[in-house]
């Protein structure tokens, strides 16, 4: 994305997930955020996709709940979260299962 707020891509395995950082983060036009892909880049396990400045974002008031979306569940039976909406993401971590 162009403001740089959240990543749009799809798997191997045809999934098209969009990963919005913040709500309403869009607004900014990228300030407080740095892009490490572009579009078409082919990203693998491990790649730094992009940063934010956390402190300047919760300093300006806003949310920073991040949505991560399956733009074409409807090719799938759904979406199943595998960790709470209160626990903290660690590397690695399972987040999603597509069904």
């Amino acid at each position: 994305m162009e403001s740089k707020h959240g990543i749009l891509f799809k798997t191997n395995t045809g999934v098209e997930l969009l990963i919005h950082i913040g709500l309403d983060t869009m607004k900014l036009n990228g300030k407080y955020f740095k892009s490490h892909v572009s579009n078409g880049t082919e990203v693998n396990l491990g790649d730094l996709l992009l940063e934010f400045d956390i402190n300047s974002l919760n300093k300006e008031g806003y949310n920073l709940i991040t949505p991560i979306v399956v733009t074409n569940i409807d090719n799938y039976i759904k979406a199943v979260p595998m960790l709470s909406e209160k626990e903290e993401v660690k590397i690695l971590d399972n987040i999603l299962t597509i069904v």
